[in-house]
């Protein structure tokens, strides 16, 4: 039970659905071999979207960010034009069937219409993910982690939701899956699974 349970979980956060909400919201994991680091991004697929980034945001809630995806890799630049607060931008393309970190900078706010500087991907990407200045320092971001994104449907929002209620000790509403499986473990052996299991809703 408690395998199908966690391969349950495992694959709503895996299987992609179609982005069809206006402004669509996603989870991003970036795993390394010591640390799995979540955060909440804005998802900017389309070209309007990606033009508009984050100008004009005067602030941005911790571990939150936005994620720019390009349907082709190539040498992705961008500038902080009209933008009020200091960004790290990590830059992601497909090796081994993965989204891999290839790089990351730290970006200045402009106001200027045409002096604005630039910061380039160092090599083809199809990802770049802006958020907090220092994200990447403080979290231990390494070249080659892996970068997972998981599109928030209304289904697994309730789901993030339910599992926060239960563990009000997961401070920040996204799942990490490692402090998840060792609050899973803790239930279990204090015999709160079938508790768990009503609260989340999941089916097994």
């Amino acid at each position: 039970m408690l395998k199908r349970f966690i391969v349950t979980l495992l694959l709503s956060l895996i299987v992609l659905p179609a982005i069809s909400s206006p402004n669509p919201r996603a989870l991003v994991f970036i795993s390394g071999d010591k640390h799995v680091t979540t955060l909440y991004a804005s998802l900017a697929t389309t070209p309007d979207a990606r033009a508009q980034g984050l100008m004009f945001k005067k602030s941005l809630p911790k571990n939150h960010g936005m994620l720019f995806v390009f349907q082709e890799s190539r040498v992705l630049t961008f500038w902080m034009k009209n933008t009020l607060i200091p960004l790290d931008i990590i830059f992601a393309d497909n090796t081994d069937q993965h989204l891999r970190v290839t790089n990351f900078l730290s970006m200045t706010p402009c106001k200027s219409s045409s002096h604005c500087p630039l910061y380039s991907s160092q090599t083809p990407a199809t990802v770049a993910l802006e958020t907090h200045l220092g994200f990447a320092k403080i979290h231990h971001i390494h070249i080659t982690d892996k970068l997972t994104w998981q599109p928030i449907t209304p289904k697994l929002n309730t789901t993030l939701t339910r599992i926060k209620q239960f563990y009000p000790s997961l401070k920040h509403p996204t799942i990490d899956v490692v402090t998840f499986v060792k609050n899973l473990k803790i239930a279990i052996k204090h015999d709160h699974t079938s508790h768990l299991m009503r609260m989340i809703a999941l089916p097994l």
